[in-house]
């Protein structure tokens, strides 16, 4: 965290990191207050999201970049005092626990100014979209515990840990596209302490790892991401292998028919 001071010197602190708000802030973050955000700044988000699925330089990429421009000139001034700053007012008050009211103005006296405003807001959810590089490891260490996570998924496993781990799948492909929701219940059934076996009482650790720090909670997710994709690499090869070694034999089964075709046949 920050500490940070209002224009009459109350000082207040702010998120500067991932590990500055829990799971439960962001998750709740997601449910309450993004959802208000206005269509204006919606809009910039998909074009955003669309230069960033292009290839840089490309024409696609140029076309996106000037679109972009001309929807940031077409912002009025109303717009942004009407619909904007409203937002980011909101924003920043629920990560600071400033009021509104003082943000905006409303409470007497001259609120926020607009350069202030801004960057919080900019700082805040420049956390969310740039992930940190994080270390590929299935032990996270939270102060005094330690905590473990499967290297290999399905292996020895009971048929509900079957079963749940394959939910997990499912849940960490909705995941990549931005249902963090899943997360509370997917770390009840993978991360454990050592040694521990899946019991139905682990779903009820689900309120503790609400409170876990959003860049523990993102090295849980960066760990199971990177192991899934190397679980569809291996079946991808082994899936190759097959074919291979099947079409091997169809060539030498081939070979030798026609090995064995008499030079009068036809």
């Amino acid at each position: 965290m920050i500490t940070l001071s209002t224009s009459n010197k109350d000082k207040f602190e702010y998120p500067n990191e991932l590990k500055d708000i829990t799971l439960k802030k962001y998750l709740d973050f997601l449910s309450l207050i993004e959802p208000t955000k206005p269509q204006v700044l919606k809009d910039i988000d998909v074009i955003l999201q669309q230069i960033d699925e292009v290839k840089k330089e490309s024409k696609e990429y140029k076309e996106k970049v000037a679109e972009l421009e001309v929807k940031l000139d077409s912002i009025t001034d109303l717009v942004k005092s009407q619909h904007i700053y409203p937002y980011y007012a909101m924003v920043v008050s629920y990560f600071s626990g400033l009021t509104e009211e003082y943000i905006l103005g409303k409470d007497g006296g001259e609120g926020m100014q607009v350069k202030a405003l801004e960057w919080l807001y900019n700082t805040v959810i420049k956390i969310f979209n740039n992930l940190p590089e994080v270390e590929y490891d299935h032990i996270i260490e939270r102060g005094d515990e330690v905590w473990y996570l499967p290297t290999q998924y399905m292996k020895d496993s009971t048929v509900i840990e079957f079963a749940e781990t394959a939910q997990f799948i499912a849940q960490m492909q909705s995941m990549e596209a931005g249902n963090w929701f899943a997360m509370p219940k997917v770390m009840c059934v993978l991360v454990r302490k050592k040694g521990e076996q899946y019991h139905e009482r682990l779903l009820k650790r689900e309120k503790d790892f609400l409170e876990w720090n959003m860049l523990d909670v993102w090295r849980v997710c960066f760990f199971l991401l990177k192991q899934i994709e190397k679980s569809q690499i291996s079946s991808l090869i082994s899936t190759n292998s097959l074919r291979l070694t099947k079409l091997k034999q169809e060539l030498e089964s081939l070979q030798s028919d026609s090995d064995g075709i008499s030079p009068l046949s036809n």
